[in-house]
């Protein structure tokens, strides 16, 4: 009986943290800013909001930040949202069109669990966008991009990637204006099979000695 017992309560221990190095709990927080770089008829630099006014047509875009995001990571990849951003544009005709070529944005995403820490993607629009749909989606291209064409960094084990060239922004009759930024997160790898044996070893051993122990 005991020895059941011992051997169900070492095969719980394993499952667990075979179970823990697989999936990881994880919250964040983002925030954005713009730069109008020289951009003509743009303002906003430093902000979470840029707008582009050219002819008495104008187009704001305003970033909205996450609070507290939670996602539970794993090796494969988390699908996490990153925050959004919303269009206007003044007045609301289908003529209505401006161009953002030029204007970069810098997206940071600070890490509060498991572990604190931040990092950035930055990258510059390129396109025209206004009211109406015709006017096309902005692109967000994403500097030093990997050979696999997407962006990354890493928080203490946890890796924040996105593609490195987004056709994210929308015009305002699209979707309400409103766009989501969609990318992934990543947990650390799983420990090797051999890792996981040497694990179950040592903790069979440690149940060996208790139960010499308590037989005494």
């Amino acid at each position: 009986m005991k020895k059941s017992v011992f051997a169900l309560v070492l095969c719980v221990a394993v499952v667990a943290l075979a179970g823990s190095a697989m999936a990881d709990s994880v919250v964040y927080s983002t925030s954005g800013v713009f730069q109008c770089n020289g951009a003509s008829g743009c303002t906003g630099s430093g902000t979470a909001a840029a707008t582009v006014l050219i002819s008495g047509k104008s187009v704001s875009l305003t970033y909205n930040p996450l609070t507290n995001q939670f996602v539970t990571s794993n090796p494969g990849g988390t699908n996490a949202s990153f925050g959004s951003f919303t269009t206007d544009a003044t007045p609301n005709s289908t003529s209505t069109s401006v161009s953002f070529t030029g204007v970069s944005f810098d997206l940071t995403i600070t890490q509060s669990v498991p572990s604190v820490g931040n990092g950035t993607f930055s990258g510059t629009l390129k396109g025209n966008i206004g009211y109406s749909a015709s006017t096309g989606k902005l692109t967000w291209t994403l500097v030093n991009p990997g050979p696999d064409g997407f962006s990354s960094f890493t928080v203490g084990g946890e890796t924040y990637e996105l593609s490195s060239n987004l056709e994210i922004i929308v015009p305002e009759t699209t979707d309400g204006g409103v766009s989501t930024v969609q990318g992934f997160v990543y947990g650390p790898d799983v420990p090797e099979p051999a890792s996981m044996v040497l694990l179950g070893s040592g903790l069979l051993g440690a149940g060996r000695f208790l139960r010499k122990r308590i037989s005494k």
